[in-house]
């Protein structure tokens, strides 16, 4: 909010728009509640527990990136394989 409140005296300046492009790179990690911060799954260390399964593996990088994917519907035949 504080970014926002004078926007108009200063859109234009360049210190106000490197702190605008510095928090937009910021934000993106924000929400980012994934217990297992590894890029790729070959080097992974984390306990078993916190580890994501290697097929959601491909859409949670996508969501910390260019965000193409989106979630659908359940996948069905893998809930059952996650259940048992």
């Amino acid at each position: 909010m504080n970014l926002l409140k004078p926007y108009k005296s200063r859109k234009d300046s360049g210190p106000y728009q490197e702190k605008i492009s510095q928090f937009k790179d910021e934000s993106k990690k924000l929400f980012d509640i994934c217990s297992c911060k590894c890029s790729f799954i070959s080097q992974c260390q984390c306990e078993k527990s916190r580890k994501i399964p290697a097929i959601e593996h491909d859409f949670l990088e996508d969501q910390r990136g260019p965000q193409g994917m989106i979630i659908a519907k359940v996948d069905e035949a893998e809930s059952i394989k996650l259940q048992k």
